[in-house]
């Protein structure tokens, strides 16, 4: 006989048993990798390398601009003191050679020493040439053109008169201290002399008495001789100004 028809809203039996639907909650997908914004690590690595770099860099820069500066002043302070130093030494070279014509043109002025009697003069004019080794020699020129020159050699210093109107040198010089209008010293052009053979540096010193010109007095040193002792001078011990 035919199985009846299962009731309304049962399920049917199965030979095996009854069935059974089993409702397992599904798993959640996983999540979408985050895509990282920004620089590499390369690029970070990189950047910080070269800040490195340019900070040192710049330490070194600031570091040879300060010993450069400190070089600088240290050449310009040993540069004046150089310049300071020779400028001391030659002036103590010349003051006595000031000293001596001014003293030599008072005894004249005051009428000690009496420029027409040529043996009183050349004694004057001796005593200035021993008192100073550097100067080579000393020369009086009159107003009326003649001069005594007194030069030094060996032995001892020998008087020279010579006419100085003759020469265009020579008047040109007494033109200079006259028109000076004073009795200050001042330092002529230097001077070739034909005899010996040397250049002179000379100071000038116009003898003036009772408001008239009587003569001049000059004082000379050589070219040579004021040279050695230029080279000569010693800044430091053991090292020469030039």
């Amino acid at each position: 006989a035919r199985r009846s028809a299962p009731e309304s809203g049962n399920p049917p039996d199965c030979p095996d048993g009854p069935s059974r639907i089993s409702l397992r909650p599904m798993a959640a997908p996983d999540p979408p990798a985050r895509i990282r914004k920004g620089l590499p690590i390369v690029a970070y690595v990189t950047f910080g390398v070269g800040g490195l770099v340019l900070s040192v860099g710049g330490v070194l820069l600031v570091t040879l601009w300060i010993a450069t500066q400190n070089t600088i002043e240290l050449l310009e302070d040993k540069g004046r003191l150089l310049i300071t130093s020779t400028v001391a030494r030659v002036s103590q070279l010349l003051e006595p050679i000031e000293a001596q014509v001014d003293l030599l043109a008072q005894l004249i002025e005051s009428g000690r020493v009496d420029a027409s009697d040529s043996q009183a003069l050349f004694t004057a004019l001796q005593s200035g040439l021993a008192a100073s080794p550097h100067v080579h020699s000393v020369v009086f020129l009159d107003p009326s053109g003649w001069l005594l020159a007194v030069a030094r050699a060996d032995p001892v210093p020998a008087p020279e008169v010579d006419a100085w109107s003759h020469s265009a040198a020579g008047r040109q010089v007494m033109e200079d201290a006259r028109s000076r209008g004073s009795d200050d010293a001042y330092w002529g052009a230097p001077v070739y002399l034909e005899d010996p053979g040397v250049t002179v540096v000379n100071l000038r010193r116009p003898v003036i008495a009772g408001g008239r010109m009587r003569g001049l007095i000059a004082s000379t040193i050589t070219v040579q001789q004021l040279s050695e002792f230029v080279t000569g001078l010693e800044t430091e011990p053991g090292q020469n100004a030039f």
